[in-house]
């Protein structure tokens, strides 16, 4: 079984690749229809929450357009929680958090969880504050955002909570993709705009590579990749395992494939040109 993120535009080589395969599950598609056969009409992604000090919380983001729809839904939800729970070797619940599929208005955010097979509907944000204050009181100690985050765009109600909410110590991001194999692979994906043989990663996503690589060490067996991608060169994909990470450098091995035919493929490429990325995004970052 294999997920990865469906992006933005609908013109996507890579995205209808995954999207032709059956074996293949779309983040931000309705994962319990793909894996047991009933429709529930929510866009589901993977979603993760801490550092490598607190430790990382995984749990699924569903967006409805009701969220009361989690409750009618609860029992195949919950199987999907206990299916993910093998595909991760965790002994850990996942919650389920759902929202809204359009941004709301903020004194219109309502959210619900499913947690332990109970629905719990929060009124506000500050009901979620709450909740992630269990899990760890320095989830929502020293609020904030960052300026990476800043300039970056909110696609969801989730997202907005989690920048102004939670700590600003915390990395809150998705899991792009995850290919089951009998070691799973988790997968960071990257559409460029140019060539992909050429793009590098950005310093300023070091954090993001960092906690995918540790929750990656937390998995028997798991690994991680990075894919980079563009719709300007369609079938050529970019393998990068990157072996270090921080504000100062990235360092990795890539290598290019240039007729790729399917997703779990690229697992087997074993990345030879090695590279050292100094690349910020955003030249306001360099200190």
């Amino acid at each position: 079984m294999n997920i990865i993120r469906p992006q933005t535009n609908n013109n996507d080589w890579l995205f209808d690749l995954a999207k032709n395969d059956n074996k293949v599950l779309l983040s931000d598609d309705d994962f319990v229809f793909k894996l047991f056969g009933q429709k529930t009409h929510g866009e589901y992604s993977i979603r993760f929450v801490g550092n490598s000090v607190l430790g990382y919380k995984l749990l699924f983001l569903v967006k409805f357009e009701d969220i009361m729809a989690l409750k009618k839904y609860k029992n195949e939800i919950y199987e999907l929680c206990r299916y993910f729970k093998e595909v991760f070797s965790s002994s850990e619940e996942m919650p389920v958090i759902a929202c809204n599929k359009k941004l709301s208005e903020v004194h219109e955010t309502r959210f619900a969880i499913l947690d332990k097979e109970k629905v719990f509907v929060l009124t506000d944000k500050n009901g979620l504050a709450n909740f992630f204050h269990k899990i760890d009181p320095k989830f929502s100690q020293n609020t904030g955002t960052t300026l990476k985050e800043i300039n970056r765009s909110v696609h969801d109600d989730f997202q907005s909570f989690t920048r102004t909410c939670l700590s600003r110590f915390v990395v809150a991001n998705d899991i792009d993709g995850i290919i089951n194999k009998s070691n799973p692979v988790l997968l960071e994906t990257k559409r460029v705009s140019g060539d992909p043989s050429f793009w590098r990663p950005y310093i300023d996503d070091h954090s993001n590579y960092k906690s995918l690589s540790f929750i990656a060490s937390k998995i028997p067996g798991a690994s991680n990749l990075t894919i980079a991608y563009s719709n300007k060169y369609p079938g050529r994909a970019s393998v990068h395992v990157l072996e270090e990470a921080n504000k100062l450098k990235i360092v990795g091995r890539e290598k290019t494939i240039w007729n790729v035919k399917d997703l779990e493929s690229l697992c087997d490429i074993t990345p030879t040109n090695r590279y050292t990325s100094l690349n910020f995004r955003q030249k306001s970052l360099v200190r």
